[in-house]
Order: C-alpha cells, then sequence, then structure tokens
C-alpha cells in the first residue's frame, strides 16, 4: 500500500451539543457510518423468533403515494411518546404514536414534481421528498430536501423541468411547521466550479441526509443521466439557514458547463445516489460517499495518488474534509483502474453506497479503519479509510487497496456489518443470496475478508434489493440477527452468524408485501417498521401486553467444554398468572426443569427465580456436522428458553421467551478452515493460449485456546467419508499444488503456530487444465 500524505483537513468548531433522543431511537439512516450494526432496539432472538412478534399495525396513504424516504423512529426532547416520521414521495409529512400507530400531524409541504417531466421511470408518478431526512435529537427539527416548481421560474408555465427546483426545509416534529422560511438551493454554485450551479428540475436528491455541526449535507445526482447535471454534495447552514458549500464532483477543464439545460452529459454528469444510502461519516470532519458515471476523464493510465487533486471524480469512492463554515475540500479519492470501461458499460459502483466499519473490530496491520463499497460492476472494494487508493496503485498498475472480492454479481445499495464475534460482513447482489464474509487477516495481519456463508433464499432477481442491516440484543454475541427488505418477498430475518453447514438459519416472520426500493428497516424499541410498494408503513414488533418481566438475555460466560455453568433468571409478574404450564429450551444442552418454576399461582407483582445449567460434560469436541445434539464445536452459542403461562387476566400473551447465550471453549487447539466449500464457479476457456483462472481465499483458524502447530498438508480427490489416501504436499515448492488445477502460493509453513483464536487468511487459485477439444 502506498502511504498516504496530504492537507490535513481544518477541523470543524462544533459547539457541544445535548442529545435528548430515546437511546432506542432511529433519527438517521441507520447509524452514521453506514455500518449498517444498530445494537440499541432490544431486538431479541428469543421474541423474534417466536409467536410473540407479529404484525402492530400498519396504514396505507393517499393513492399513489410512495415512501423512498425511510422512516425516522424519535423520542421527542419536549417529551410524550415514541414517534414516526416519514416523508412521501407527494412531498407529504406525518407522525405517528410509534406503538399504535395513533396519526398525530400530517402537512404537504409543496406541490410535487411530476415524473412525467423527465422521462425516467425510476421513480414513477411524483417526486417530491426522496432522500431520507434526519432530526437533530438536541432540537426536536427535522431536516429534508423538497422537489417542487416555481411557476414562470426560467420557463413560461407552472410546470416543466427547467421551472423545477428543491427547497430545504426544517419543521418542529412535534407541529410539522417549519421553523424557518424554506432555503431554496437553485442558483447556489459550486465552490469548485463557480461556473456550474444547481438547477433543481435536472438532479435529483437521493441519498439519505447526514448532519456535521450545524451543517446539514445532500447528495444530488441525475434522472437516469438526463439532462445537463453534475452530481454535488450540498451543505445547508442550519444556523445561518443558508447553503454554504456546493462541492461538484466534475469540474476542470474535461467537464464544461455548458449552459444548455436539456444537453444530456453536458454537465459531466458524476451522480450521487447510492440507492438512498447516506454519506457516511466517522465523527472526524470527513464525509464519504461514491459517485457514479462521468463524462471526463482526468485519470488516463498514469497512476495517480489519492491527493493528487483530480478534478474528475465520476466512478470513484471520495472522502471529503469538511472545514471551517461547513466548507468541503477533497482529501482522498479511489478510483477503479478499469473505471473508463465500467462508464461505457453503465457498471458504476456509485449504485452502492460507503460503509465505515467499526474500528474496534475491523482493523490490520497498518489499517486502522476500513471502508466498503461496491456496485453494478460485481466488485466488491475493500479500502483503508485513510487512504482510499488513488489510482492504479496497486501491482501492475492495478487497484492498490487492501482487497477486492470478485463476485460478478451487481449490488445496489451497499454492505452490512456486525462486529462481534470476530468479525462478518454481509452483501445482496441483485438475485442472488446475502453472502456472508468472515474477517480474516494474512501472515502479516493485513484483513482479509473470505466468504464463509450464504442464505439458501435469493433476493428478487430486480434492482430494488435492500440493504443488509444488523441487530444485536444489547450489543450481546450470540443475539445477532440480519435483516433484508426485498421488492419481491417483504421483509426477511435470518441469525447472523452462518451455521457449520455454512447457511444462515431462517427467522420465520410475519409476510408483509414486497417493499419499496432499496430499503432496511427503522428501528425503535423492540419494533421495526417498513414500507411497501404500495405506500402501507407497517409495525412489526412483540405484543406490548407480555405477562412476565425476566431476565434476558441470560449470558453464562465462557465455559469449556466438559464443564457446566449455571446461571439464575429472576422474573417478575406484571398480572395474576394461574400457573406456569411448561418450559422448553431449544438447545438440550441447556437444562432447565419445571419443577424449579413456581407450581400455583403466581400474584400480579410477585417475582420468582429459577435456575439454568449449560452442560457440556458429556460433549465431545468435533468438527464433524449433528456429532451430538447441537453444535459442540467451539464458539458464541444462543438459543431461547421459553415459559408458557396460564393467565388469570385476558388480552396477555401466553408465551415468554428468554435469550440464553454463552460461548463453548476448548482448553485445547482446534483448527477449522472456511468455508468448508470454495465454490469457483465456472470457467470459458475460449483461447488455448489465454486460459482464464479466478482466484478466491480461505481461512485457517484456531479456535480453541492452546496455541495450533501446522504440520502438514495433504489433499484428495475421494469422498472423505471413504476414509481415502491422502496426497502429501507438506513440503512442495511455491506454488503448492492442492491438487488437479488447484494451487495456492502461500499456504502457512509446517510449523507455523496460531495462537488460539486467531486465523490466517491463504489464496487459492483454481486454473482449468483441461485443452479444448
Amino acid at each position: 500500500m502506498q502511504s498516504f500524505t496530504g492537507l490535513m483537513a481544518l477541523a470543524l468548531a462544533i459547539v457541544p451539543r445535548i442529545f435528548a433522543a430515546g437511546p432506542t431511537d432511529s433519527y438517521t439512516d441507520a447509524d452514521p457510518a453506514q455500518s449498517g450494526y444498530l445494537p440499541n432496539h432490544n431486538m431479541d432472538p428469543a421474541v423474534v423468533d417466536s409467536t410473540e412478534f407479529g404484525l402492530l399495525w400498519s396504514t396505507k396513504y393517499n393513492e399513489k403515494e410512495q415512501f423512498y424516504a425511510k422512516p425516522l423512529v424519535y423520542t421527542p426532547v419536549a417529551g410524550g411518546p415514541q414517534i414516526v416520521f416519514i416523508a412521501s414521495s407527494q412531498n407529504w409529512i406525518r407522525t405517528m404514536n410509534a406503538k399504535d400507530g395513533t396519526p398525530l400531524n400530517a402537512r404537504q409541504v409543496h406541490t410535487p414534481f411530476l415524473q412525467a417531466e423527465i422521462g425516467c421511470t425510476d421513480i414513477p408518478n411524483t417526486i417530491g421528498i426522496i432522500g431520507t431526512p434526519v432530526i437533530d435529537p438536541a432540537t426536536d427539527i427535522a431536516y429534508f430536501f423538497a422537489k417542487t416548481y416555481i411557476p414562470n421560474f426560467r420557463t413560461a408555465g407552472n410546470t416543466g423541468v427547467f421551472n423545477g427546483v428543491y427547497y430545504f426545509h426544517g419543521v418542529n416534529v412535534n407541529t410539522l411547521e417549519d421553523v424557518f422560511p424554506p432555503v431554496l438551493i437553485d442558483g447556489s454554485q459550486s465552490d469548485n466550479a463557480p461556473a456550474k450551479y444547481f438547477v433543481g428540475g435536472v438532479i435529483l436528491q437521493r441519498p439519505a441526509l447526514t448532519q456535521i455541526g450545524s451543517v446539514v449535507y445532500g447528495g444530488f445526482g441525475g434522472h437516469c443521466d438526463l439532462f445537463n447535471y453534475t452530481g454535488v454534495v450540498v451543505g445547508v447552514d442550519i444556523n445561518q439557514k443558508k447553503v454554504v458549500t456546493n462541492f461538484a464532483v466534475e469540474s476542470g477543464p474535461l467537464a464544461p458547463q455548458t449552459n444548455v439545460w436539456n444537453q444530456n452529459g453536458g454537465g459531466g454528469e458524476g451522480g450521487i445516489w447510492m440507492s438512498g444510502m447516506a454519506l457516511a461519516t466517522d465523527g472526524a470532519n470527513r464525509l464519504f460517499w461514491v459517485s457514479g458515471n462521468g463524462v471526463g476523464h482526468e485519470n488516463q493510465g498514469t497512476p495517480a495518488s489519492g491527493s493528487s487533486g483530480c478534478k474528475t471524480l465520476g466512478e470513484a469512492a471520495v472522502n471529503l474534509a469538511v472545514g471551517d463554515g461547513g466548507k468541503l475540500s477533497l482529501t482522498d479519492y479511489f478510483q477503479p483502474y478499469d473505471y473508463q470501461g465500467m462508464d461505457g458499460g453503465d457498471q458504476d459502483f456509485g449504485s452502492g453506497g460507503v460503509a465505515l466499519l467499526d474500528p474496534g473490530t475491523f482493523k490490520g496491520t497498518g489499517v486502522s479503519r476500513i471502508a466498503v463499497t461496491s456496485g453494478k460492476n460485481g466488485k466488491i472494494y475493500i479500502l483503508n479509510a485513510n487512504n482510499l487508493g488513488g489510482y492504479k496503485l496497486g501491482p501492475g498498475q492495478t487497484d492498490g487497496i487492501i482487497q477486492t472480492i470478485v463476485t460478478n454479481k451487481a449490488v445496489f445499495g451497499g454492505v452490512g456489518s456486525y462486529p462481534l464475534e470476530g468479525g462478518y460482513m454481509y452483501s445482496t447482489p441483485v438475485g442472488y443470496p446475502t453472502y456472508v464474509y468472515k474477517l480474516g487477516f494474512s501472515g502479516s495481519g493485513v484483513p482479509v475478508f473470505t466468504q464463509v456463508g450464504k442464505t439458501a433464499e435469493n433476493s428478487a432477481g430486480r434492482v430494488g434489493v435492500g440493504i443488509p442491516v444488523i441487530t444485536s440484543f444489547q450489543g450481546k454475541e450470540g443475539t445477532a440477527i440480519l435483516w433484508m427488505c426485498d421488492p419481491d418477498a417483504g421483509l426477511r430475518a435470518w441469525y447472523a452468524v452462518p451455521g457449520s453447514d455454512g447457511l444462515l438459519k431462517r427467522i420465520n416472520i410475519p409476510q408483509v408485501n414486497g417493499l419499496n426500493k432499496f430499503q432496511r428497516p427503522a428501528f425503535g424499541d423492540s419494533r421495526l417498521y417498513v414500507t411497501d410498494a404500495t405506500g402501507t408503513l407497517y409495525c412489526l414488533g412483540s405484543p406490548v401486553n407480555l405477562p412476565l418481566t425476566c431476565t434476558s438475555p441470560v449470558n453464562f460466560g465462557s465455559v469449556a467444554l466438559g464443564m457446566s455453568a449455571t446461571q439464575t433468571i429472576t422474573c417478575k409478574a406484571n398480572i395474576p398468572i394461574t400457573r406456569i404450564s411448561s418450559v422448553t429450551v431449544g438447545d438440550a444442552h441447556f437444562e432447565v426443569s419445571l419443577s424449579d418454576l413456581p407450581q400455583g399461582a403466581v400474584a400480579k407483582g410477585a417475582t420468582f427465580t429459577f435456575p439454568v445449567t449449560w452442560d457440556l460434560t458429556n460433549t465431545t469436541v468435533t468438527n464433524a456436522q449433528n456429532a451430538s445434539y447441537g453444535n459442540t464445536t467451539p464458539g458464541v452459542k444462543s438459543t431461547a428458553l421459553t415459559l408458557v403461562t396460564v393467565n388469570g387476566v385476558d388480552g396477555y400473551s401466553n408465551k415468554f421467551p428468554i435469550s440464553l447465550t454463552g460461548t463453548e471453549v476448548s482448553q485445547k487447539p482446534f483448527i477449522a478452515v472456511a468455508p468448508s466449500t470454495i465454490d469457483y464457479s465456472g470457467i470459458v476457456i475460449l483461447d488455448e493460449d489465454d486460459i482464464p483462472t479466478n482466484s478466491l481465499p480461505f481461512t485457517i483458524s484456531n479456535a480453541g485456546v492452546a496455541p495450533l502447530t501446522i504440520l502438514g498438508y495433504g489433499y484428495t480427490d475421494q469422498e472423505l467419508d471413504d476414509d481415502p489416501p491422502f496426497t502429501n504436499v507438506s513440503f512442495a515448492q511455491k506454488p503448492y499444488f492442492l491438487g488437479e488445477g488447484f494451487s495456492s502460493s502461500n499456504l502457512p509453513a509446517v510449523g507455523t503456530v496460531i495462537p488460539g483464536g486467531q486465523s490466517i487468511s491463504v489464496d487459492s487459485t483454481f486454473a482449468p487444465t483441461e485443452s479444448l477439444e
């Protein structure tokens, strides 16, 4: 990797603010870093994966009204219950009680722009508020951009593309009234290209909004790359109530401004849309985003550093510094070595946003923060957020980045992540499963991701698949749930860590209609909210009326195989309970007896306790699937314990699920290889003299406590169940031959010691050996 030196961004002075938001609120799209990991919403897998999780309410709104902006969930500073704030394509904004859906306020802020004006059908009927708003938790003010018209503004008539404009709004969520006059964005000039000015009719505000200090930022792209437009990032200062920055994606002599508004490509393009993901920020006064097709190509083959000041930033992942007064300036960028070919084939990776992964887990030698982006071109780019990679700085003038995962599968919407249990990343290509990648490391400690699992179910085979989101219950290991929004299948959920078979276990949740494009759920307190393609808002969650309040999750900590541990669960009756009729547990290694529970009636307000034992005394350490009940390989385990009650009051659930989690530990070394099967897909040979190959990584891990020493390697081309002979390749020369057509260039040397809990990433290559016949 090339070392990065650049201009140090001037720090933005931010007056400390007091955040009054509730601990389970979602007042932005996912998290500011766009990592997709949300630990704070009380989504207990024991409840979600039970009959206690259901559809609580749903509401349909106006005819042809749709919600591309995601719902926000917020507890006002002014007091009162948690609310849901939604904004629509018809420029309606609404609030309702998050618990029961009772309408609170509604208002149409403008006449919406008509889709029929532009000839692009990506968003049908009307175009109003499309990018997800952001709520300032210090002031109860929601901010958003709305598209509308000013009659006779640039041309005669009440409507027309050239009369289309954007306004920036700030409204009080308690009343939905404006807190200042709407700010007109049209006419604002770009800081880095003063000849370029904002024309709202030819541009689309698609990404979710991001607030840093007193400035709210929004990204803008085009309508099907029609008209004369330039992708821009606009920042509005909420105190000054005016545009304070406008950064153009394409500037300089290779992307001139023609001032002919309906000239396709005239402004250089380079739109920022990212399937609705927000501009990512890590709290260090930086904004990260990805652009689409651009017209100007400053980089023409000569390698360039990310600090070179490239002016044509189409097909680029970009880091902008937030300077004095909220001004934006280019700090760093990455442009793929083949970006011009991507432009020509509309294979831009601007269809997926940037995810900044948790730096506490996702780091390694020379890398303190990882950024991930992906797009239509079938590649996932793993970047160093502090040195994105420039242009052609890798070996042989390829990409100088941490890793490129080649999938040949188009992604719209980016990745999600889970920083616990070793660190996982999730990507959902159009028409394929959600693939799971686990963090590992090269021999020198550089982060490497390896595919270790997938869902059994495919996503919809059309554009609109959502963005992976992962929740955990109070940030505990063993409680992670992967959520996906699908335009055909609706909302889906899985346990987020793959099983020994490499598959994610499906969680059956209530069916909702096919969801609107590029959605991800918004979460409140044990509830979630999604919108479908017909404009219906759904609330799913656990019933309000639970008979008990019990300790959950119950964490047994680390328990060695061959040992046991006991935890005590405490419960309080919320209503009179006639009796507890039964208790069940999903994994028989967790033992509980009905005789330890109350044998008769339990009065309202009474408490009781009972023990649960995690018994691993009679288990055998093995990596054979289904060797004994449950999974007896080392690692984090979880299951649900369910109390069944006979209630003395109607209207309450008769089941109460409790999450049990813990970590199985092998005191001895325990080797694990992931994935168990490497799928290189098919390779088409068209020329005997130029046979393509395919390379994929795998990891060798020590899941035990004691150090693991590699003693040798062997391969077989026969079934393992038949106890076949192996060919010893322990002391072969590089590249290591692993069977007909398979090789590796970096198998750890014999005698390599892998400490407990550590792993090594290994490359593997498939090179077809059959000649053309």
